[in-house]
């Protein structure tokens, strides 16, 4: 898992968003084309950890590049809510011998 944080996918919501949609999350996750654009907005700020960190510059000019809050928060409730139980199954598979 460590090794996940520095390398390809890093904090790059971008990178992260485009390899699952390859690998069809689609399937399996109800994500929209409005969802998908507010986690692409989101990932400049993520990886620059403005979301912990505020940036006096972002803030002074009101984020300027920031995705609607509100979309950005029903992505990641469906996001939870769709993996919660293929999560679960597979750590108890893992688990079982």
């Amino acid at each position: 898992m460590i090794d996940l944080a520095g390398g390809p996918y890093g904090h790059n919501l971008e990178t992260i968003l485009q390899t699952a949609v390859d690998e069809n999350i689609k399937a399996i996750v109800k994500l929209t084309d409005q969802h998908c654009d507010a986690i692409r907005q989101a990932s400049a700020y993520y990886m620059a950890k403005v979301f912990e960190y505020p940036a006096p510059g972002e803030v002074l000019l009101c984020y300027p590049n920031m995705p609607p809050i509100d979309v950005l928060f029903d992505a990641a409730s469906v996001l939870v809510a769709s993996l919660e139980q293929p999560c679960l199954k597979t750590k108890q598979q893992k688990v079982t011998p």
